[in-house]
């Protein structure tokens, strides 16, 4: 079956760029189209498909998506998991060339692999760590404001985060490399147990179940974790339990119930004793603070 096509033309009319919030199907058909498209990840798991590679996608990816590549993403929702939600941020051909003339300029940048692949207009994949996340994840929200409010000088605010956020991926490509060069097999163990809890945040994670992952012994295991990364297994998963509960208050529309349930909370008063300690307020008052600080940044 040949993958759709869509036009620049009847996608991005106004501006040389577009930017949305949208929710993916379980069933989209692969497609292709002749703009560059960004997708920043900020809820779900899922998978993303191109004709030569496939990618687990989940919160904290980012996808740079070349024209003309047929691509689809599939949402992997169920019962325990929420559908994928992205930000979209499709920009015309002639509008990436502008910051990408500024991007091949930077000299440090050349001959690294994320280079390489903008300069051949390849696509690409990166999952962000947590201390990434706030900084690339502000650029695509800059440019999701900027397209709704259409200022004085966006289109500079627009080309300058675009600009970022391909700056930052190299750096993160290039800190990736470095990591896989220097890291022992203990600390790659440390990293895959964190992204499996992250993975399965509405499941009931056990120490047992980490350890059948890994096929190391519970007492083992708990003790490495917390020499390699100075918590514990049941201090980290509380950490980015209550973090992603956090995000979905401020992001969606879920009741508190949903949203702990979500997080892998079987009781809500758990839930919300965790969540007042870590934030400093119940998970209803955070709600209401976030809403407000939107507001302001509106007006």
């Amino acid at each position: 079956m040949m993958a759709v096509y869509y036009l620049a033309k009847d996608y991005i009319k106004e501006l040389p760029y577009r930017a949305f919030k949208y929710m993916e199907s379980r069933k989209p058909a692969m497609h292709q189209h002749d703009f560059w498209e960004l997708v920043y990840v900020y809820e779900g798991i899922g998978e993303h498909h191109t004709e030569s590679r496939s990618a687990i996608i989940t919160e904290g990816t980012i996808l740079l998506i070349s024209p003309n590549t047929a691509h689809t993403t599939i949402s992997n929702a169920d019962a325990s998991r929420p559908p994928v939600r992205v930000i979209n941020f499709l920009v015309t051909v002639d509008f990436f060339n502008l910051a990408l003339e500024e991007y091949l300029k930077t000299k440090v940048l050349q001959g690294l692999p994320l280079y390489e692949l903008l300069e051949n207009k390849d696509t690409f994949c990166i999952q962000l760590e947590d201390n990434e996340l706030k900084t690339l994840r502000g650029y695509f929200y800059d440019v999701n404001r900027e397209c709704g409010r259409k200022e004085l000088h966006a289109d500079t605010i627009v080309k300058n985060s675009l600009i970022n956020l391909l700056v930052e991926s190299t750096r993160i490509y290039r800190s990736a490399q470095k990591d896989g060069q220097e890291n022992t097999d203990t600390d790659d163990l440390s990293a895959m147990l964190m992204r499996y809890m992250k993975a399965n945040l509405s499941s009931k994670i056990t120490l047992c179940a980490l350890s059948e992952q890994v096929h190391l012994a519970p007492a083992y295991l708990s003790r490495y974790f917390s020499e390699h990364t100075g918590m514990t297994i049941s201090e980290y998963l509380t950490k980015i339990r209550i973090e992603r509960a956090a995000e979905l208050l401020g992001s969606t529309s879920y009741s508190i119930t949903e949203i702990s349930e979500l997080c892998g909370y079987s009781s809500l008063g758990n839930f919300q004793r965790y969540f007042k300690k870590l934030i400093g307020m119940a998970p209803s008052e955070y709600r209401v603070f976030i809403l407000k600080e939107d507001m302001n940044v509106l007006l």
